[in-house]
């Protein structure tokens, strides 16, 4: 009886602790990565606006992007595709600007809420722009996807950080 009394007590305190745990979680989440790339943020914002452009660097599966979206540049251009590995999306630009970078909104099959990112470019030594990729969204409103959620910011954070070396591969590229 006492064995049973202590496991209860056990699975009761652990079940506490789970519910704390996903009470703090948050439920917004963030991943940035940065690179220098060796041209100036002009020749990198080239490649960003029009979102068209997208197609020669932004995935490795380039006949599953689909067609441009509105305006052919700036704030609402944007690009769609459908891919068997990653589904169907679409990107568009909520504000562009040569000296800074992009701003977009990235939607998913998924019905939820978008992810609002940017490329945020800054000059640097010799030429050169410093990069940065910043994403933002939500982690879910159920408690078991708060609380499942960190373990996919890892490959978010990789996933942006292939996409920011092919961006930065192309533009190099292209001197």
């Amino acid at each position: 009886m006492k064995l049973l009394r202590t496991t209860l007590a056990v699975l009761a305190g652990g079940g506490c602790l789970l519910a704390v745990a996903v009470s703090l979680a948050s439920p917004t989440w963030e991943v940035e990565v940065r690179r220098t790339v060796r041209a100036g943020p002009a020749a990198v914002h080239a490649r960003l606006d029009p979102p068209e452009r997208w197609r020669s660097w932004a995935t490795t599966e380039t006949e599953q992007i689909g067609a441009s979206t509105g305006p052919s540049g700036g704030a609402g251009a944007g690009l769609e595709w459908e891919s068997d590995r990653v589904g169907s999306g679409r990107i568009e630009l909520t504000a562009s600007d040569p000296a800074k970078g992009v701003w977009f909104d990235l939607f998913t099959g998924d019905g939820v809420e978008p992810v609002r990112c940017a490329i945020l470019l800054a000059s640097a030594a010799e030429g050169a722009c410093e990069v940065t990729v910043v994403c933002r969204g939500e982690a879910g409103r159920g408690p078991i996807a708060r609380l499942l959620w960190p373990s996919a910011l890892g490959e978010i954070e990789r996933s942006l950080a292939r996409l920011l070396e092919r961006l930065a591969a192309h533009v190099e590229e292209a001197g």
